[in-house]
C-alpha cells in the first residue's frame, strides 16, 4: 500500500488505495490486468507525495543499463495532478524521470528515454545514472497550477525495452541520408488523442500523407507539398474521431506505402 512507504506524504488515507485491478486493462497489449491507484489529497499538507513502491528483491524487478527505455501505459484521469518513474542506480542513489502532467484521459504511453530524456535526482541522487539500475517506484504528487483533490488511475503494461539506435556519421551529411522511402509505424500506438508518425525520404520529393478510416474515407490530410531529404515527424490529433483502426498512407517519388493504428480513447 502507498502508506506503507516512508516517503509518502499528505494523503487522505481512506482516499489512498492501491489494487490489482481487472476491469480497465490495456487490451490492445493483451493485458489482464493493471494497477489501480485511487487517491486522496490532505488540503494545507506541505507535501504531497505518493510512492508505489517495488522491493529491489522482487522477482519482476530485472537489472538493466541506461540504454533502456522505461515505459507503462498510464489510464489518466485529467486531472493535473502528476506521476513519474523512479531507479535507484549502482551508486545506491534514487534518480527518477521529470514529472509528467495527467492531463489526458484514457490509455496514454508514458516513456523515459534513459540515454536522451532529463534524469532528476531525488533524495540523494545526483541526476546521473550510474551502473546497473532497478526499479525504485512510481511517484504520484500534485499538479502545479489546478488539479483534482480526488480521483484515480491506472497503470499496465510497464516495462524496460531497448530500441535499435543507428549509428549516424558525424563527418559526412550525405551517409546520414535515408537509403530508400520509409514509413515508420506511428508512435505511440494505440494512441489517445495524439500521435507522431515518422517517414523518411533519400531525396526532396512531393509528398502527401493522409489518414483514412477503415471504410477508406479520408479523415486527415498531414502532408501536401515538396518536402526536403531526410527523416521526418509529422503529429496527428484525433481528439475529433471515435475509437478504432485507421490507416495512413504515405506517397512520395514513385513509392505508396500504408500502415495502420489504433486510437483508444
Amino acid at each position: 500500500m502507498p502508506q506503507q512507504s516512508g516517503s509518502t506524504a499528505g494523503i487522505i488515507t481512506e482516499e489512498t488505495e492501491r489494487a490489482h485491478e481487472t476491469r480497465i486493462v490495456n487490451y490492445a497489449s493483451g493485458s489482464t490486468g493493471s494497477m489501480r491507484l485511487s487517491y486522496g489529497w490532505e488540503e494545507g499538507a506541505p507535501l504531497h507525495l505518493i510512492r508505489l513502491y517495488l522491493a529491489p528483491t522482487a522477482s519482476q524487478n530485472r537489472r538493466f543499463s541506461n540504454d533502456y527505455v522505461v515505459q507503462a501505459y498510464i489510464y489518466g484521469d485529467g486531472s493535473g495532478n502528476r506521476i513519474r518513474f523512479m531507479l535507484r542506480d549502482g551508486a545506491g542513489q534514487l534518480e527518477g524521470s521529470e514529472w509528467y502532467t495527467i492531463d489526458w484521459i484514457g490509455w496514454k504511453l508514458v516513456e523515459w528515454d534513459l540515454q536522451n530524456d532529463p534524469v532528476v535526482g531525488w533524495v540523494n541522487g545526483d541526476g546521473v545514472l550510474t551502473g546497473q539500475l532497478y526499479t525504485d517506484s512510481f511517484q504520484m504528487t500534485t499538479g502545479t497550477g489546478q488539479y483534482a483533490p480526488t480521483g484515480t488511475i491506472y497503470i499496465d503494461d510497464y516495462q524496460i525495452v531497448q530500441y535499435d539506435r543507428e549509428p549516424t556519421s558525424a563527418t559526412d551529411p550525405v551517409a546520414d541520408l535515408p537509403q530508400q522511402y520509409k514509413l515508420e509505424q506511428n508512435y505511440p500506438n494505440p494512441f489517445n488523442p495524439t500521435t507522431l508518425i515518422g517517414y523518411e525520404l533519400p531525396a526532396r520529393s512531393e509528398v502527401r500523407l493522409e489518414v483514412f478510416d477503415m471504410l477508406g474515407r479520408r479523415v486527415a490530410v498531414l502532408v501536401d507539398g515538396v518536402v526536403d531529404a531526410g527523416s521526418h515527424q509529422v503529429s496527428f490529433d484525433a481528439a475529433q474521431l471515435s475509437s478504432g483502426v485507421y490507416i495512413y498512407k504515405l506517397q512520395a517519388g514513385s513509392q505508396t506505402i500504408t500502415r495502420k493504428m489504433t486510437l483508444l480513447k
